[in-house]
């Protein structure tokens, strides 16, 4: 489990009962793609490998690694969303490209947009309702 992991879940009193082969199978987990790759990376049988998935304070501990995974994940691909925008513009805007290539990144562009927008919205409105509820109690 990486630092920042294990002390994600130290804060919910997970890591604490955790062996530390419990806490290099969270690590392989999210390390493999499947259960067998991850048991084998480690040294480990896939059935034991089984069992601990199925206990709550395994299951907890590496439910609060993959999320913190994501959301390491999520923040870096919001650092390339500019460039990205950039290029797509860059594209849609060259008339040396093929036209497919305009016509792709320019839906690219819109559709970004719209979805971005849409979202945007779905947060204000839970605002409104999240301050309402706010206000009520």
């Amino acid at each position: 489990m990486t630092d920042e992991n294990r002390t994600n879940a130290d804060k919910t009193g997970q890591a604490d009962e955790l062996t530390p082969a419990q806490q290099a199978g969270i690590v392989a987990l999210l390390q493999a793609s499947t259960i067998v790759s991850a048991a084998t990376s480690i040294g480990m049988d896939e059935r034991s490998l089984r069992r601990w998935l199925a206990d709550p304070i395994f299951a907890a501990a590496l439910a609060s690694a993959r999320r913190e995974l994501l959301s390491q994940t999520i923040g870096r691909l919001h650092h390339l969303c500019a460039a990205a925008a950039d290029s797509l513009a860059s594209i849609a805007a060259d008339e040396q490209a093929p036209p497919a290539a305009r016509v792709s990144a320019a839906r690219a562009v819109l559709d970004a947009a719209f979805r971005g927008g849409e979202q945007l919205d779905v947060i204000d409105r839970l605002d409104v309702i999240e301050a309402k509820i706010g206000a009520s109690k």
